[in-house]
């Protein structure tokens, strides 16, 4: 203990491990990494619900019977819910908390994608499509906060980057 703890009687531990953290500090960064590489797969659910709608296009046209324009406004409108999504996931990080928004984002997915699978019309198509792009805006926003904000100093930079890969 040095002087100035003694004189004040504090006892907290030191904010970055001595010589004999080094185990503790491994099993830090190993769970830093874990956590970022699940944070970032909200970049892939992203990118794959982007890439399966360009896909079905032909398919859902055919199966429900909507025009080119729709089936463009659809595709399209999914960008302007990303947006949307992501201007409130700030909001949604202060109220609920990094994690929370995170679980909220995944859960939110989830049900756009089953509406989207269960759609028998146009709107119902658009109302998952609206649930799964906001959920996608909220994660692609909050993974990156929640990545740099519980990563290790000495591996932040390295851990802040991967959702970019």
């Amino acid at each position: 203990m040095d002087k100035e703890q003694q004189r004040h009687g504090e006892l907290e531990a030191p904010l970055l491990p001595g010589d004999g953290g080094k185990a503790a500090a491994a099993a830090g960064s190993a769970y830093a990494l874990v956590c970022s590489l699940v944070a970032s797969a909200i970049s892939v659910i992203y990118g794959y619900n982007r890439g399966v709608m360009s896909g079905a296009q032909k398919f859902v046209q055919d199966d429900l019977g909507i025009s080119d324009a729709q089936i463009e406004v659809l595709i399209g409108a999914t960008s302007i819910y990303s947006l949307v999504g992501s201007l409130a996931a700030g909001w949604a990080c202060d109220c609920a908390g990094r994690r929370r928004t995170m679980a909220l984002s995944a859960a939110m997915f989830f049900a756009g994608s089953a509406i989207t699978s269960v759609a028998g019309g146009y709107a119902v198509l658009m109302a998952g499509q609206l649930v799964a792009g906001v959920a996608c805006g909220f994660g692609l926003v909050v993974a990156p906060v929640y990545i740099a904000e519980m990563a290790p100093a000495a591996s932040r930079g390295f851990l802040s980057s991967i959702p970019e890969v």
